[in-house]
Order: C-alpha cells, then sequence, then structure tokens
C-alpha cells in the first residue's frame, strides 16, 4: 500500500470488500500474488468495480498452465541464440522477458519451474 501511495494511487478509495474479493482471487488461483499491484490500482480508480470485475477488465486473471507454457516457449524460441550459447546462464534475461509477457498473469514459481525445464530441453 506505501508503494502505491507513492504511486499518487488514491488508495483510500479501496474498501474491505474489495480486499475481501483480492484474497478470494488469490485463495482461488484465479489472480497471481504478481497482478496485485495492477488490481489495487484498478480499484482504487475506479471504486465502484468490485474485484472480480477489476481483474476481468484490466486483463489479470491467472493464465492457465498450457498458456504459460505456451508464452514461455516462445519466449525461448525467439531467444534460441542465446540458450544454445548460454544454456542456463540465460534464465535470468528470460524470466524476466518471461514475467513481461505474462504480466500478472501466472506466479513467479510457475514461470521459473517452467522456463527451467524449457531452457533445458534446448539446451540439453
Amino acid at each position: 500500500m506505501t508503494e502505491l501511495r507513492r504511486d499518487d494511487v488514491p488508495v483510500e478509495n479501496l474498501t474491505d470488500e474489495q480486499f475481501r474479493g483480492l484474497f478470494a482471487l488469490l485463495t482461488d488461483g484465479e489472480l497471481a500474488k504478481e497482478g496485485v499491484p495492477d488490481l489495487l490500482t484498478a480499484l482504487a480508480e475506479q471504486p465502484d468495480l468490485s474485484a472480480q470485475e477489476a481483474t476481468e477488465q484490466e486483463g489479470l486473471g491467472s493464465a492457465g498452465e498450457d498458456e504459460v507454457r505456451e508464452e514461455i516457449s516462445a519466449v525461448v524460441e525467439r531467444n534460441a541464440d542465446q540458450v544454445a550459447e548460454e544454456g542456463m546462464g540465460a534464465f535470468s534475461a528470460l524470466m524476466g522477458e518471461c514475467m513481461g509477457e505474462l504480466r500478472g498473469k501466472a506466479d513467479g514459481d510457475v514461470v521459473s519451474d517452467v522456463l527451467r525445464e524449457e531452457i533445458q530441453k534446448r539446451a540439453g
């Protein structure tokens, strides 16, 4: 909240009901924790929305495993030369690109695991 306040997000507009909705989305796996700041920003700027409505409007719903694998595979493919040269040394750079592609839609731990698998397939 402090970080959002520093970014001039009107956090005072957030309601207890919106927080309950956000936590329910996280618990149900419908929102990745990386999407929380974007969701809170959307809710603060549009206080009439529920957490579910803001998630849908902002495109923050969790990506399914197939979508995650597809996005990561595409990133690894685009960077095939780097993977061939560096192997797992390319992990950090590709992790950043993958998280950018999946912005708020996938948990970082899941992305990390799938990315490791993909690099090992291509480098090994």
